[in-house]
């Protein structure tokens, strides 16, 4: 990450912090498009969804809990935080664990000062701050501290999956990390759906059949019809989550609108998508994906101002946005601006790499850059890769990594064990027979398979699969 973009996303988290949420959006914005990728889309989306209305909780305990955490953190007390957070899951591990984990990512602790003999919960949110500074390693080291202490904590393993898998691309390892904590925790049902979604990535979607029988209190209940919803989308049954994501909607998740639009895209019921991607767009009006979605919308109905206008904006958020490229240059081609498609269309693989693991080893010796030839295609060749591109992908209009491998491996097309997190449509496109180069490497923060298992107390060469990692941060 360039060191604008990371003191923009610095800055960011200080004001969210502060709850100046506005304030950080707009900084969040800057980085992301200063180069903060991941870390900053992720930051930006949690700050938008912190601007919206919250749905009306089941739980009149979550909102009272809530309100006396908040002001706990303002006082700066963590012994007493992480008393309440205790006594939240002796009274109710659903509540408990749910605010811990909205907490965890928002980071609206701040900075948990590390202490002699600490406690799972010192070490839970330790790893909320060391994952936000891209530090891998540290974070899963915590985790799996924290999760061994004691077995009421042994769901905080389910952190350790999330960074396996969005952070660094080891799924068979996420698919480990998510099963054992299934087992160990029956009721986290969240768990269900991460491996319903890592095993997408892995090429299958086994998990996403078995969400059917997944239950979950009535409190998390929106957030649970969203999310099979869109792995149902993503996963090519659009008939089937459109009613998942019709009655999240009706519950208050906005996240619903956006991928219920995508749904009826897909179903070709066009009119309906763009009532349902307006209401997204009015509560959120810089929702990315939203605006891919709608921008693919107009195009497919012919509104092609309106379009391009939705596809613009959603690139000047988020400059990694591939299917908004991808429906600009088939936009650019209906208008006759071949020269504009081809533009797009070299986006949707990495411009140029380097063989060091971060931007500063770039220019050392030893190491060389690459370029990505841009490919002249013509109209007619181009409008034909375009439309496969989107046939392919399926309802899947993300930038995920782990989700543009789910639907290229569904779609037969070779992809390494361990994607490059930047390749973008880089595998599609050698399999094309398009130029490309032979290998990506990856960011800062990265890890070996190795450097991975052993953090997560998983060594390699014979040592136990449940072996304890030691080398923890005091």
């Amino acid at each position: 990450m360039k060191p604008a973009a990371r003191k923009l996303l610095k800055d960011g988290i200080a004001v969210f912090n502060e709850g100046s949420f506005e304030d950080a959006v707009a900084l969040f914005e800057r980085s992301l498009a200063a180069g903060g990728g991941k870390e900053a889309r992720f930051c930006l989306e949690h700050a938008r969804k912190s601007l919206q209305p919250r749905p009306v909780e089941a739980s009149g305990l979550a909102t009272a809990a809530e309100l006396h955490l908040r002001e706990l953190i303002v006082q700066g007390d963590f012994d007493s935080i992480f008393a309440a957070f205790d006594g939240l899951l002796d009274k109710d591990i659903n509540v408990g664990y749910r605010l811990a984990r909205d907490f965890w990512l928002s980071g609206e602790l701040g900075e948990v000062p590390p202490q002699a003999g600490a406690t799972a919960w010192h070490d839970f949110f330790r790893s909320s701050e060391a994952w936000r500074r891209e530090d891998s390693a540290a974070a899963l080291r915590l985790l799996d501290r924290a999760s061994r202490s004691s077995p009421r904590f042994r769901w905080m393993r389910y952190y350790l999956a999330e960074i396996l898998l969005r952070r660094l691309d080891f799924f068979s390892l996420a698919r480990t990390e998510i099963e054992a904590t299934a087992r160990a925790c029956p009721w986290l049902w969240e768990a269900h759906c991460l491996r319903a979604e890592i095993l997408l990535a892995l090429g299958s979607r086994a998990g996403v059949d078995a969400l059917s029988r997944v239950r979950v209190p009535e409190s998390s209940k929106a957030v649970f019809l969203a999310w099979r919803g869109a792995q149902r989308l993503w996963s090519g049954s659009y008939a089937q989550a459109l009613p998942d994501l019709e009655a999240a909607a009706a519950l208050g998740n906005p996240d619903a609108l956006c991928w219920g639009g995508g749904a009826r895209v897909m179903l070709g019921r066009l009119d309906e998508a763009l009532k349902s991607l307006d209401r997204l767009l009015e509560l959120d009006a810089k929702d990315p994906e939203g605006l891919v979605w709608r921008g693919e919308a107009r195009r497919r109905s012919g509104l092609r101002r309106e379009a391009r206008a939705d596809l613009d904006r959603a690139i000047e958020l988020y400059p990694d946005s591939i299917w908004a490229f991808v429906n600009r240059a088939l936009l650019s081609l209906e208008e006759g601006d071949v020269a504009a498609a081809r533009a797009d269309f070299a986006r949707l693989a990495p411009p140029s790499y380097a063989d060091s693991p971060d931007e500063s080893a770039a220019g050392r010796p030893g190491t060389s850059a690459h370029v990505f030839p841009e490919t002249r295609l013509g109209a007619a060749r181009l409008g034909t890769l375009l439309r496969s591109a989107l046939r392919a992908a399926r309802g899947c209009r993300r930038a995920d990594s782990h989700l543009n491998v789910a639907w290229m491996r569904a779609a037969g097309i070779p992809v390494p064990r361990r994607p490059a997190p930047q390749a973008r449509l880089l595998y599609w496109m050698r399999w094309k027979g398009l130029p490309a180069p032979a290998e990506l490497v990856f960011g800062p923060g990265t890890l070996t398979a190795r450097q991975a298992r052993e953090a997560c107390g998983r060594l390699t060469s014979g040592a136990k699969a449940g072996a304890i990692s030691h080398s923890v941060p005091a």
